[in-house]
């Protein structure tokens, strides 16, 4: 099980993203190919995975974006800005139409909680501020925001 899907995660923001990172190149190699000006927004996109326990599976995506929208600060000009370059058009087209919406669609219950449990934050994440907060633990973040993630399901990777 990855770590930063427990609950109670004792690792810091940074160590955390380092292992979704990990488990992610498994699959498919992207970060290397970002341009350096996507590397910050792709940075605080990882921090929502951690934060808010999302894998890096296409449904474990759409449920990271939904709590993107629903618990964070981000903007619509800061997603427009992201979703235009050309780094994550290519990653959309070569995913298909047809594998997003059923990614959107398995994930509609557990959208469905993450914006009740967003509604219930103390505040919400800054998506812009994520790098003073790298040195500290996911469980303390958690707390502070106001954060609570279910823990993943038995046997579960």
């Amino acid at each position: 099980m990855l770590d930063y899907l427990n609950p109670d995660c004792p690792l810091s923001l940074r160590k955390a993203i380092a292992q979704l990172r990990e488990e992610d190149a498994k699959e498919r190699d992207v970060a290397p190919s970002v341009a350096p000006e996507v590397e910050r927004s792709m940075t605080a996109h990882d921090a929502v995975h951690v934060i808010f326990a999302c894998d890096t599976s296409d449904r474990g995506e759409a449920i990271a974006h939904a709590w993107m929208l629903l618990g964070t600060t981000v903007t619509h000009r800061q997603l427009s800005e992201v979703m235009g370059t050309g780094d994550h058009r290519t990653f959309v087209r070569e995913i298909g139409h047809a594998r997003r919406m059923r990614a959107l669609l398995s994930a509609l219950p557990a959208v469905a909680v993450a914006a009740f449990r967003a509604r219930r934050m103390t505040k919400r994440w800054s998506w812009t501020d994520y790098d003073r907060y790298l040195d500290t633990p996911l469980v303390e973040i958690r707390r502070e925001f106001g954060v609570r993630v279910s823990p993943p399901p038995t046997g579960s990777a």
